[in-house]
């Protein structure tokens, strides 16, 4: 037996560098155990990773409130590749288009160059930070991206939709 190694040793040593390079794809290759996610933490189906749900006060963060949209869109059948976020828009005024503006919306849904939505979103509700969102973010985006929709969003019965009435004003309802 001893001599059938020593013979064929160059055989025996390939078929043993196949099987270790055989076990090694297998290992590589195999899906990762499914974690059980944290009750702390959400996970965002456009960029395949968890967030935490809490800020340190204990109230819901504005990324929670962001993915809670996400996936009502993506229920409703929007597709992944139409979604963008943190999406900068910039205004140029003035002489020569000198002046700019910048606004950093925080979720759009954009099918090719047609902006269908533009959203705004906060963490939680207060009167004057939702006014001043829709007024000095939310109105603003939808006039720079010419945007059917605009949705003020933080997650409660507060959050609303904006929408073009047929003389350019917005016409402001409950979100769906």
């Amino acid at each position: 037996m001893m001599n059938f190694f020593l013979d064929n040793w160059k055989i025996v040593a390939g078929v043993a560098i196949f099987l270790f390079f055989c076990i090694l794809w297998l290992i590589l290759t195999l899906p990762e155990p499914a974690k059980k996610p944290l009750p702390h933490l959400i996970f965002c189906p456009l960029r395949q990773k968890y967030f935490p749900k809490y800020d340190a006060r204990g109230k819901f963060t504005e990324e929670y409130q962001r993915i809670r949209l996400i996936i009502y869109f993506l229920k409703k059948g929007y597709p992944k590749s139409w979604f963008k976020w943190e999406y900068p828009i910039e205004q140029a005024f003035g002489h020569k288009g000198q002046s700019k503006i910048k606004i950093l919306v925080d979720l759009v849904i954009k099918r090719g160059d047609k902006f269908l939505v533009v959203a705004e979103i906060k963490k939680d509700y207060h009167p004057v930070t939702k006014r001043s969102a829709i007024q000095h973010q939310l109105e603003p985006a939808m006039h720079f991206t010419n945007s059917q929709y605009g949705i003020y969003w933080d997650g409660t019965r507060e959050s609303c939709l904006l929408s073009w009435s047929k003389d350019r004003n917005f016409q402001k309802r409950k979100f769906p």
